[in-house]
């Protein structure tokens, strides 16, 4: 998270087109980087027995009304 701060505060300095495009690359990168990490430490945690699953009721609509938000 800190690169993605640092990219942040690059993004809102003056650069030329070539620049933007390399900072953007980085921050695409650096997002899914972030979540193969989390989906990783989530997969482990299932599988090591940390996690605990329960069932809810859910309704449909809002959980698709809250996908698209």
């Amino acid at each position: 998270t800190v690169i993605m701060s640092f990219l942040e505060l690059l993004k809102e300095t003056v650069l030329n087109i070539e620049q933007q495009k390399y900072i953007d690359r980085i921050s695409t990168s650096a997002n899914k980087l972030k979540r193969l990490i989390d989906d990783s430490l989530a997969f482990v945690s299932a599988e090591t027995g940390l996690t605990k699953i329960s069932k809810q009721k859910v309704s449909s609509k809002e959980l698709l009304n809250a996908l698209v938000e």
